[in-house]
């Protein structure tokens, strides 16, 4: 089945599907079209009432837990595990929490853009967003992770029927105690939460939230350390706005994450996104005229992967047995990919876009000389 709409309907598809979007009020679906105003960014958002961490224990920590690809984030003594919808709208750029994120997914939605899964354990975020509506797949990659708490603001029509049957606990924006919209950020791009906000819904639901890790760990092998090449990872989701790259970073075996020409920051702390270890996985899907063009993606059983690590590509695979079941990463050969502790970013690639990645190794020149002292 394809993921991709026939290019004859193309055109009109796009145009029907924005004009349902437009006008979409139940699950929060909103207008997504091309030709963006430029990105800016968006104050952080007031904090809702006082608000305190949970202090009981609601989970052990897990084995990712002791590494952060950024020194300056501050960590929980206890994890819970927490899902936040993100947009990803260029008005939306730059968001907030991107950088505490201890794992993301990113995949697209409908009009050709793509929307943010941030899953957070132990680091603190203290402003999240903009929130936005969950989709079907994104429920599904987030169950094998756990038994979370989903932070969204609406959903789709086929998520908000799976989400009742999963062991997943819903916050929804429903508690205006747990959320706040920013006075500067326009609609549908002002809602925003925090870590510290949903561990108190956390512990005032009394929810027991339970994390497993299926990834490996390993000690990090940096690539080179020297300027023997500059090493970059290409591929796009649709139009330049969702084109993205990754430059390695080899002084501190990160990739530096761009999007629509532009390098990714923290709205709040002005931090870049580098991130310890990115992962393409390749999956296949369609549209569905059926039902107002909403995207449907192959979730469950195995397909193509390719690992960015230590400066390095390594092909493999993903797998995943059920809805519940843990996501899995495996080489070439069958065995676990080993990541770097620290944070991972997941992309989910439509297989009929594989041929838009590109991973070049450019040689760069030399230092120049120093000029001998007069």
């Amino acid at each position: 089945m394809s993921f991709l709409i026939p290019k004859q309907t193309l055109r009109t598809a796009l145009a029907i599907g924005a004009v349902f979007f437009a006008l979409a009020i139940v699950g929060g679906v909103t207008a997504l079209l091309f030709g963006f105003k430029p990105s800016h960014a968006l104050p952080s958002p007031k904090p809702v009432g006082s608000i305190r961490p949970s202090s009981s224990p609601l989970l052990s920590p897990s084995p990712h837990a002791s590494a952060s690809a950024t020194p300056s984030v501050s960590r929980y003594e206890e994890g819970a595990l927490i899902g936040v919808m993100i947009d990803n709208h260029p008005d939306a750029r730059p968001q907030f929490g991107l950088v505490e994120a201890e794992i993301v997914y990113e995949a697209l939605v409908e009009g050709g853009t793509t929307r943010l899964l941030a899953i957070y354990e132990q680091n603190r975020a203290d402003s999240i967003g903009p929130v936005r509506s969950v989709r079907k797949y994104f429920l599904e990659w987030f169950s094998g992770h756990g038994r979370g708490v989903v932070s969204h603001v609406g959903g789709s029509f086929d998520a908000k029927e799976l989400l009742p049957t999963l062991s997943l606990f819903d916050s929804g924006n429903e508690d205006r105690r747990y959320y706040s919209r920013s006075q500067d950020a326009a609609s549908p791009h002002d809602v925003f939460t925090s870590t510290d906000n949903l561990r108190a819904l956390i512990t005032e639901r009394a929810w027991q939230t339970e994390e497993w890790s299926n990834l490996a760990f390993k000690e990090e092998t940096p690539g080179a350390l020297d300027r023997e090449s500059e090493r970059i990872l290409t591929f796009d989701f649709s139009s330049p706005p969702f084109q993205v790259r990754y430059t390695y970073d080899p002084m501190s075996n990160s990739w530096q994450r761009s999007q629509g020409g532009e390098v990714i920051k923290d709205a709040l702390t002005n931090e870049p996104i580098m991130v310890k270890n990115v992962v393409l996985m390749m999956v296949g899907g369609r549209v569905m005229p059926e039902n107002n063009l909403l995207l449907t993606m192959d979730t469950i059983g195995r397909g193509k992967a390719r690992f960015y690590i230590d400066g390095k590509e390594i092909r493999g695979s993903w797998q995943k047995l059920g809805i519940s079941d843990p996501l899995y990463f495996l080489n070439e050969s069958g065995a676990p990919i080993t990541m770097n502790r620290g944070n991972l970013w997941i992309e989910v690639i439509p297989t009929e876009l594989e041929s838009s990645i590109e991973f070049s190794s450019t040689s760069l020149p030399p230092f120049p000389p120093e000029a001998d002292p007069p």
